[in-house]
Parts: C-alpha cells; structure tokens; sequence
C-alpha cells in the first residue's frame, strides 16, 4: 500500500490536500478504466456496470480545475488519440 505524504515533510497543507486530490483522481481513472475494459465500448455493460461509469465521470468532472471546460479553448489545443 502507497503512503501519501504528511503535510509537515511537504510544508504545506495545501500541497498534501493536492497530493491526496491527485492520488484520488487517479484511483477514479483507474476504477474507470477497469469498469470499461471488456464492455465493447460500453455496448455490451451490463445497467450496473454503466451506473458505476456514470458516477465515476461525474465525480471526475467535479474535480476538474476548469469550471467551464468547453469554454477554455486553450486547454483543449493539442493532438487528440482516441485509443
């Protein structure tokens, strides 16, 4: 099991909350990925399985930084891989 790291060896609260927000993120990413490999891009999941992916993506949504992610034209520049 990983150990997050204490505030007082980072020095500030902030960047442990930052730390264990990220780790967390992660951990829904993963969940989301495991949730989807095997449904044949969700035509083949079963109604509990697309609930749980629906409530990952909603709480994958709510800890975007970018209130308006489809308004920030900026953050969506780059070259895009559909995998």
């Amino acid at each position: 099991m990983s150990q997050l790291p204490d505030a007082g060896v980072n020095g500030s609260a902030a960047a442990a909350a930052a730390v264990v927000e990220d780790y967390e993120v992660a951990g829904l990413k993963r969940r989301l990925v495991d949730m989807v490999y095997g449904t044949d891009f969700g035509f083949r999941a079963l109604t509990e399985t697309r609930a749980e992916v629906l409530e990952l993506v909603t709480r994958l949504e709510a800890s975007n930084p970018t209130l308006v992610p489809t308004g920030a034209a900026e953050t969506l520049d780059g070259n895009w891989v559909l995998v």
